[in-house]
């Protein structure tokens, strides 16, 4: 076999041998290796440090909702702590109201029993009753009325009684519930001798304010009720206006009960202003539809003549000063030829100072017609007017020439009269 190799067994001078390392490059694979092994640790601890972080940022937000909710939860627990608290309060307040109330009842239940004893008293005084009876209506007007409404009625009558008060509806109201209550008990209020009203009675004061009703005159009806034994004839006479009402629509008042509803035609005045022109000149006046005093129909508006309108009320004390002013003037000789004067009595309150009106009037000895408005001044409002005395001067026609608040003195009142004179 060929073979350009050396032969066996000898040996090639010329070939290099291998050297041995070096200590230079085995120092640089070590560092090399150090170095990779201490990058390769770096790495796993920061992923150890981003793992920590983040755990650590995870169990803070965890502590701070354990926080919150604690929080939340001691707030609630504070709430119900004061809302314990308010109950506990409020259970106080209900426990005193009710001892409160409680109390009220006791007392109510003596002013009861205290009410219904005077007014038995009464009713065995004034109306002569035995005890049982008056206490049997005392009771049943208890039960009817409510304690409340029977003391302000009981003392309400018991001023009238003393003439210290003119009759109301409150007063009518309890002497209707008297008779009432008295049927009930079996007991009858009506005096025989009374109950006839052409025998009248044993009074002769009474006797001629029954003859005054019975005319007409409703001031002497109302007066009449005040002054009557209870239950009578004459009482009976008086709360029916005459017998001019069943005793079921009677009035609560007389004087005012006829005019209660004067009829208003056309349209209303615009109001009077203080100062300026006024708005009403020259406008069609409403036309009027009333009574007096004596139930004589009034009219006003409508009668074709000049009308000089005066409003009263009787409380008023420039009326007062205004009333007697006039009648002098007219006593004298006064007055304007073919001009009417009618004076229009309104807002009668008999709770008030110079009641009634009539009987005012009467004194003064007014001669011109009246006509007695409406108690919620239907008339006066009419006219446009807001004050006490007012003058309203209307031509033949019915038109508005002038209208004055205030009083007036006699030169102004005949410049004015003899402005719409014909």
């Amino acid at each position: 076999m060929d073979y350009d190799g050396p032969e066996s067994g000898s040996v090639q001078e010329n070939f290099p041998s291998p050297e041995p390392p070096r200590p230079a490059q085995k120092s640089r694979r070590t560092a090399f290796v150090v170095t990779t092994l201490g990058v390769l640790a770096l790495g796993v601890l920061g992923l150890l440090v981003v793992k920590a972080n983040s755990d650590k940022s995870e169990m803070q937000d965890r502590l701070d909702s354990s926080k919150t909710e604690v929080a939340e939860l001691t707030s609630q627990l504070e709430a119900g702590t004061q809302r314990a608290d308010g109950l506990e309060a409020r259970l106080s307040d209900i426990e005193a109201e009710l001892d409160t109330a409680n109390e009220q009842v006791k007392v109510a239940g003596e002013v009861r029993d205290g009410v219904i004893d005077f007014l038995a008293l009464s009713m065995t005084v004034g109306a002569g009753l035995s005890d049982p009876d008056g206490r049997c209506i005392a009771e049943a007007l208890a039960d009817e009325m409510g304690v409340a409404e029977l003391l302000s009625a009981t003392l309400a009558a018991a001023d009238l009684g003393l003439g210290a008060t003119a009759p109301s509806s409150e007063t009518l109201r309890f002497g209707l519930a008297v008779v009432s209550a008295a049927e009930d008990c079996g007991i009858s209020l009506d005096d025989p001798t009374l109950g006839q009203a052409a025998s009248y009675g044993d009074d002769p004061v009474l006797d001629a304010l029954y003859d005054q009703c019975a005319s007409g005159q409703m001031g002497a009806c109302d007066q009449l009720y005040i002054d009557s034994p209870l239950g009578s004839g004459y009482e009976s006479f008086a709360v029916t206006c005459g017998g001019r009402f069943d005793i079921d629509s009677a009035p609560a008042i007389c004087e005012s009960a006829l005019s209660a509803s004067p009829v208003i035609s056309g349209s209303p005045l615009p109001q009077i202003a203080a100062s300026g022109a006024d708005p009403a000149i020259d406008l069609q006046a409403p036309t009027i539809a009333g009574f007096d005093f004596d139930s004589n129909e009034v009219e006003i508006g409508t009668t074709g003549r000049p009308t000089a309108v005066v409003f009263l009320a009787h409380w008023c004390p420039h009326c007062q000063d205004e009333v007697p002013r006039v009648q002098a003037w007219l006593d004298s000789g006064g007055g304007v030829d073919g001009v009417d004067i009618v004076g229009v009595v309104s807002s009668t309150n008999a709770s008030r100072p110079n009641y009634p009106p009539s009987d005012w009037l009467q004194r003064e000895g007014w001669t011109p017609t009246v006509l007695v408005d409406s108690n919620d001044g239907a008339v006066m409002a009419a006219f446009g007017l807001g004050a006490f005395p007012s003058w309203v001067f209307l031509n033949a026609d019915g038109t508005v020439a002038a209208r004055s608040l205030g009083e007036l003195d006699i030169a102004g009142l005949e410049t004015f009269m003899e402005m719409i004179a014909p």
